[in-house]
């Protein structure tokens, strides 16, 4: 009998070393994000990530796509995890996955413009990256792009009547960074600012759950 516990003992600690070998290689979703998230070291969300791997100790197999291909892929996958995944406060208490603490916030405003005169707006652009995370809400029909060129180009055409961007980062897109942007655009008051919080994610398996807490430990 003793033989027989001691075997058994010894079964699940091999299975217990096992499942957590498996973990020390994380595969990540990353929604690439020019200019921030790329698979260049240089990326402000590439450092981060691998810092997370230098403190946490566990290995990412990070896979860069464009921001709806890279949660297609993490939604189809069983353990994966993603990054980052953009929620604003009402998505977040809806959402299915294993969630970090708030990596951060952003604000993306309403951006309109100078020398347009229409006084009615009706349709808008933003960033794929945000599409299925951020509620616009409104009847304002809105174009997703990937780009942050492509935002910018939508609203010269004036294909849309207004974008939502986040500020600082849209004057990452001019020369002359905010000297630019003030010479022909404008943040428009009326339209509501949007805050959205990264989180790091995983789907929502027990395994996963070391991950999150390694990682909030982190943050």
């Amino acid at each position: 009998m003793r033989l027989t516990k001691t075997f058994l003992i010894l079964i699940l600690s091999f299975i217990s070393i096992n499942a957590d070998a498996k973990r020390d290689k994380v595969v990540v979703f990353s929604a690439e994000i020019d200019k921030f998230n790329t698979n260049l070291d240089d990326g402000l969300y590439n450092k981060f990530l691998r810092k997370l791997e230098r403190v946490s100790k566990i290995k990412f197999d990070i896979k860069y796509f464009p921001p709806i291909r890279a949660k297609k892929k993490y939604l189809q996958s069983k353990d994966s995890c993603y990054f980052p995944l953009s929620l604003d406060e009402t998505n977040a208490k809806k959402e299915d996955s294993l969630l970090s603490k708030s990596i951060g916030d952003i604000f993306l405003y309403g951006i309109r413009l100078k020398s347009s005169q229409k006084k009615e707006i009706g349709s808008f652009a933003y960033r794929s990256l945000y599409k299925e995370g951020v509620s616009f809400g409104g009847k304002k029909k809105g174009y997703p792009v990937v780009y942050g060129e492509q935002l910018i180009e939508m609203l010269d055409r004036k294909r849309v009547d207004f974008i939502y961007a986040s500020i600082p980062d849209i004057y990452l897109y001019f020369e002359n960074g905010k000297a630019d942007f003030d010479k022909k655009y404008i943040v428009d008051s009326n339209i509501p600012v949007k805050r959205v919080s990264d989180y790091f994610a995983c789907k929502g398996l027990e395994e996963n759950q070391s991950v999150i807490t390694k990682i909030n430990k982190i943050l």
